[in-house]
């Protein structure tokens, strides 16, 4: 009776310590391969966020630098460049009771720099400047509220440039959109005309208007209500100079369509074939 009391207490015992063994085992495991997967997160977290990082930090350059370098507005060339400036609010003559000033000037417009022959710079720059300040008299004009402007570089060569100018001007009524451009010779020191490039005869509209022209930037719902617009253009050419009413872009040539009293204009471009 003694040796079987003392076999089941010894058997008891034995049993008891490998259920402990057993049961801190795993515990053990566990919450060593617990270290090991947080050293692991740990580490790969750290490779995972500095990689994010640099590539948000990376694509955050490239939003500043297009923020500060728009290549519309800048051309770098061998024999001069083209970069903007501005004029704002601070840049008009303010009345002399100013309590309810309310105008808002915000323009870009381009000047040329790095032309060897420095008064030949300065006159084109003059020129550039008085076409902006004078198109709608901006600097002493009193009837408009908010009047903004901005330009493209539509084309750029050693000889010539081509520069869409386009913006809004509106009053305590209304808002109108407008556009104009200049083409400028560098070696001849002249303003462009639309004769040098085409000439715009009775028949535009039948022959050209939907064939040889594409309508870029319209006013309106359909393309058919802008031929009342071009048909009026062309009754009238004759009347105007046609140095601001058309760019050259590549080998086409746009065409700026006023459309009087309807808050707009129309830009069509068509082929030119081989200018230079």
């Amino acid at each position: 009776m003694k040796r079987i009391t003392f076999f089941t207490i010894v058997l008891m015992c034995f049993l008891l310590l490998v259920s402990y063994g057993v049961s801190n085992k795993p515990e053990e495991n566990i919450e060593a391969d617990v270290q090991d997967i947080e050293k692991s997160t740990e580490s790969q977290g750290n490779i995972l966020v500095s990689d994010i990082s640099d590539e948000s930090h990376n694509e955050q350059e490239k939003q500043e630098e297009g923020k500060d370098f728009i290549k519309e507005l800048y051309y770098q060339g061998q024999i001069y460049s083209i970069a903007p400036s501005a004029l704002t609010n601070t840049d008009m003559d303010r009345p002399d009771n100013n309590n309810e000033w309310l105008k808002s000037l915000d323009i870009n417009y381009p000047q040329i720099y790095g032309l060897e022959d420095v008064n030949m710079q300065n006159r084109i720059n003059e020129l550039i400047y008085d076409e902006v300040i004078l198109y709608h008299n901006v600097l002493s004009d009193r009837s408009y509220i908010n009047y903004s402007l901005n330009y493209e570089i539509m084309r750029s060569t050693d000889e010539k440039f081509s520069i869409l100018f386009y913006g809004s001007l509106s009053d305590y009524r209304t808002e109108n959109r407008f556009a104009y451009a200049i083409t400028y010779d560098i070696n001849e020191e002249k303003k462009m005309k639309l004769d040098d490039y085409y000439v715009v005869n009775a028949s535009f509209v039948a022959d050209d208007l939907f064939t040889r022209f594409e309508v870029i930037d319209n006013n309106f719902a359909t393309l058919e209500e802008n031929v009342p617009f071009v048909e009026r253009y062309v009754m009238d050419y004759d009347v105007a100079r046609h140095e601001d009413d058309f760019y050259i872009k590549g080998d086409k040539i746009g065409i700026i369509i006023p459309t009087h009293n309807s808050m707009g204009y129309i830009l069509i471009e068509g082929g030119i074939g081989g200018e230079e």
